[in-house]
């Protein structure tokens, strides 16, 4: 009895192979290495907050804060596997760098899968993205990109 049920347990394994997924649009887009055209800065101001209140028949009250958030947004063109330049931007915690010896600057893309959306190219450009890594020498890094970083900050006596 035991042996036939390890013959029928290896006989579903085997017979139950996993089928490769077909390469969705987002890979086609985003696999490989990318040449990078150029890249920029700026910042986006927004306003956040949230607003609550009680109301009884016509008299009420209202409450709330509302914040400033500035954001650091990184531009940058890149050369898709169509040899088409896209522009794309991304916040500054979705950059990664590599300073590499290669001599040409090149951006690699972390992204997800999914099948909402599969065939829209802007809507997968938009938010399918990750990450990206962008690769450049050391040298071609321009030090005056303006990093949150490099901000001078002020010093209080």
């Amino acid at each position: 009895m035991k042996r036939i049920l390890l013959i029928l347990a290896i006989i579903m394994l085997l017979g139950c192979k996993a089928e490769v997924p077909t390469e969705s649009a987002a890979y086609h887009i985003f696999q490989g290495e990318h040449k990078l055209h150029a890249i920029s800065n700026r910042y986006f101001q927004s306003l956040e907050g949230s607003m609550s209140g009680f109301f009884l028949f016509v008299i009420g009250s209202v409450s709330g804060e509302i914040e400033q958030k500035e954001t650091l947004l990184v531009t940058f063109a890149w050369e898709n596997n169509r040899k088409e330049v896209i522009f794309t931007t991304l916040p500054i915690n979705q950059i990664r760098l590599s300073f590499v010896d290669d001599i040409t600057p090149k951006v690699k893309f972390r992204w997800k899968s999914s099948s909402y959306g599969a065939d829209d190219e802007q809507h997968i450009l938009q938010e399918h993205i990750i990450w990206a890594v962008i690769q450049c020498k050391r040298e071609l890094w321009n030090p005056q990109f303006d990093l949150p970083l490099n901000k001078e900050t002020k010093k209080e006596n």
